[in-house]
């Protein structure tokens, strides 16, 4: 499925897993391209990081998230090919990064984009 096709906000259910996305592409950003109350919450969040220079981060949802914190997705994952990571918030919920690449028609020639959706059980 193209990007195209993906505009608009979309459900999907697979045996109790509900993922929630719009496809809406969004920059990866480095912590100096951030505002300043989303720097301050990076480096509250983010404490831990001693470069955080080299960190990229994206804002989903009102929150910065830190793309070194979501795990690896394989094949054989229940959140199916598209996916590329997840970070948990819950137990039963987090959020899914998709890392956008030039030929989907998401992506911006030196700019990394990632699409973002949260999923529930």
């Amino acid at each position: 499925m193209g990007i195209a096709s993906m505009n608009k906000k979309e459900k999907h259910e697979d045996g109790g897993l509900h993922i929630v996305t719009n496809y809406h592409p969004r920059d990866l950003l480095y912590i100096h391209e951030l505002t300043p109350r989303q720097q301050e919450q990076a480096m509250s969040d983010y404490a831990d990081y001693t470069d955080m220079d080299d960190c990229m981060f994206f804002v989903y949802r009102g929150w910065v998230y830190n793309l070194l914190d979501f795990m690896h997705i394989d094949d054989r994952s229940p959140f199916g090919r598209y996916w590329h990571g997840y970070s948990n918030d819950t137990y039963f919920s987090g959020v899914l990064v998709h890392l956008c690449v030039e030929d989907e028609g998401c992506a911006i020639e030196d700019q990394e984009r990632v699409i973002v959706g949260y999923y529930y059980s």
